[in-house]
């Protein structure tokens, strides 16, 4: 396909350069896989110096307990009384 005319030229031009800007974009942008998040089980599996602590601590909410289940140990935390 020859383009003759400009208004040919112009709409070729139009298809051509963005996908061409688009392939040169993503050949750029993600050669580099992302850094790796660092995912903590549960809050006891973060020391006591960390941040959390202070925002969410062991008596927030009072007559709790821990349940120690299959896969790991559960603090529970009744709402309602029991009757």
């Amino acid at each position: 396909m020859v383009a003759s005319s400009p208004y040919q030229c112009l709409t070729l031009s139009l298809l051509i350069f963005p996908l061409l800007l688009l392939a040169t974009y993503f050949l750029t942008a993600f050669p580099y896989p992302p850094e790796p998040v660092n995912v903590h089980l549960s809050l006891a599996s973060l020391p006591k110096t960390e941040k959390s602590w202070s925002i969410y601590p062991e008596d927030f909410y009072p007559g709790g307990g821990y349940a120690e289940l299959p896969n790991g140990k559960v603090c529970f935390i009744p709402f309602l009384p029991c009757f």
